[in-house]
């Protein structure tokens, strides 16, 4: 898990290599995919801008390289 949902940590992630996973959790706990993101992309954005608990979690679906940023 690179990002849980609901967590507080200021950091952002440029994926360098690999394949990441987002998602949510539903009422029932069920998983639910809000994207798949690679190369180039940037995750964990959007609590550094709104200042708040992050929205979604974050999972690799294969070896990764990440920039912290």
């Amino acid at each position: 898990m690179i990002i849980k949902e609901g967590d507080t940590r200021a950091m952002a992630y440029l994926i360098q290599s690999g394949k990441v996973g987002v998602f949510t959790e539903g009422d029932s706990g069920r998983k639910i995919e809000l994207a798949v993101l690679g190369k180039g992309e940037i995750i964990g954005e959007m609590a550094l801008i709104a200042d708040e608990v992050r929205s979604a979690s974050v999972e690799a679906l294969e070896d990764c390289n990440l920039i912290m940023i």
